[in-house]
């Protein structure tokens, strides 16, 4: 499907034209867009007051390092490998 839909647009008189804008598959394929149901705004806002209320402190790198501004000296929440 993803080299069909390309075709298409390649080939679509505005697209050659150059009538190309930030909505032009919104305007012209909207028919190929695939939608998703997702959660709704009220959950998204939720789970966004809660992670934000629920977020560790920065936990602080003890070792030597030179650079004060070393984004290496603060382990935020995320990590590699755990």
């Amino acid at each position: 499907m993803p080299i069909r839909f390309l075709r298409k647009v390649l080939e679509h008189p505005e697209f050659r034209k150059g009538n190309i804008t930030t909505h032009f598959i919104n305007e012209y394929f909207h028919d190929w867009m695939i939608t998703k149901a997702g959660l709704s705004l009220d959950a998204i806002i939720a789970l966004a007051v809660y992670d934000s209320l629920h977020t560790k402190r920065q936990e602080v790198v003890r070792y030597k390092e030179a650079d004060p501004h070393s984004p290496w000296q603060h382990v935020g929440r995320w990590r590699i490998g755990v």
